[in-house]
C-alpha cells in the first residue's frame, strides 16, 4: 500500500505493509529462523573442532 504525502515541502511516496503483507513477512521470518538454526547446527561441530591458533 502506498500514498503520496508532502513532507518538508516535498512530495514523497510512503509505503506501508498491508495486513496480508505483515503475515507474509512474519511467515518468511519464521522460515528464515528455522533455516538459520539448521545451518548453525551443521556448522557448530565443525567450528568447535578447529584448532586454536
Amino acid at each position: 500500500k502506498c500514498q503520496w504525502e508532502f513532507a518538508n515541502g516535498r512530495k514523497r511516496k510512503w509505503y506501508e505493509l498491508t495486513p496480508a503483507g505483515r503475515r507474509r513477512l512474519r511467515d518468511q521470518a519464521t522460515q528464515w529462523d528455522h533455516y538459520a538454526a539448521c545451518i548453525r547446527q551443521l556448522l557448530t561441530p565443525a567450528l568447535t573442532a578447529l584448532p586454536a591458533d
